[in-house]
């Protein structure tokens, strides 16, 4: 999937992306400062020129719905949600807090391999 910003790139005049932190199905979720708040924050972008199904837009919409109304220590909280039109795309995001850690992917690559009890915890 072809990235949307780069390190340095602002987003709404407040989110200057850090680096990106993964991609899933037809969205890249970025680490991005938030520089209103002072904050490091989480933005999943869902982009149409890469979408290969409408009902993704759909769905991205449901899940920033229910992110909204969740309150729970271990899902990040739920901060913003807004759309960008530009003449060469219609791009959705969501803004969450960043959760702390290193991904799995991360992990395995640098050798970390769990025994059974703390797979389970």
């Amino acid at each position: 999937m072809e990235l949307i910003y780069h390190s340095g790139n602002i987003i709404q005049e407040r989110y200057s992306i850090i680096n990106q932190l993964g991609e899933e199905g037809s969205g890249i979720t970025y680490a991005a400062q938030d520089l209103t708040e002072g904050t490091t924050v989480a933005i999943k972008v869902l982009s149409l020129n890469q979408l290969e199904n409408w009902k993704k837009i759909e769905l991205f919409e449901r899940k920033a719905k229910i992110l909204q109304q969740l309150e729970h220590p271990n899902i990040p909280e739920y901060l913003d949600y807004f759309q960008l039109e530009t003449e060469e795309n219609c791009s959705f995001y969501i803004v969450q807090q960043l959760a702390p850690g290193k991904s799995l992917a991360s992990l395995i690559e640098a050798g970390w391999q769990p025994d059974l009890p703390t797979v389970a915890k």
